[in-house]
C-alpha cells in the first residue's frame, strides 16, 4: 500500500521560514526608510552622510529582496498542494525569479558601499589635510 502525499504536505514545515523572510524584509525596509528620511530631512545631513544614504538604500533593497523572496516561496509552496512529485526548476527559471535577483543586488551593494565608507574613513585619517581640501571642493 503506497501513500500519496503531496509535495506541500512533505515540505510544509518550512513555511515559518518563508514567513520569517517576509517579516524581516518588512522590518528592514521600514527601518531603512526611516534612516533615509532622517538623512534627507536636512541639507547638512544630506551632504555629510551621502554614502550612508546610499547604504540605507542598498540595505532597503536587501530587505525588499527578503520580502519578495518570502512571498515568491510561499506562493510556490502553496501551489504544490495537489502535486505529488517534486517539480524540476531550470537554472534559467531560477535566475528569472525577481527575489533571487534582488538578493544578489541587495547583498552585494551594501558590501561595496561599506568598503567605500571604509576607504573614505581611511583617507580621512591617513591624509586629513588632503581629505578636508577634497571635501570642500
Amino acid at each position: 500500500m503506497s501513500l500519496n502525499i503531496s509535495v506541500f504536505e512533505q515540505t510544509k514545515q518550512i513555511l515559518p521560514v518563508y514567513w520569517a523572510y517576509c517579516g524581516l524584509g518588512i522590518l528592514a525596509v521600514i527601518a531603512n526608510l526611516i534612516v533615509i528620511i532622517v538623512y534627507l530631512s536636512s541639507p547638512q545631513l544630506r551632504s555629510i552622510f551621502a554614502l550612508f544614504i546610499g547604504l540605507a538604500i542598498a540595505e532597503g533593497i536587501n530587505g525588499a529582496a527578503f520580502l519578495v523572496t518570502g512571498i515568491e516561496r510561499i506562493i510556490s509552496e502553496y501551489s504544490l498542494q495537489n502535486v505529488y512529485s517534486f517539480p524540476i526548476v531550470s537554472r534559467g527559471e531560477c535566475a528569472l525569479q525577481v527575489g533571487n535577483s534582488l538578493l544578489i543586488i541587495g547583498s552585494q551593494a551594501p558590501a561595496m558601499l561599506s568598503m567605500t565608507l571604509g576607504i573614505e574613513r581611511f583617507c580621512a585619517i591617513k591624509f586629513p589635510t588632503k581629505y578636508r581640501q577634497f571635501k570642500q571642493k
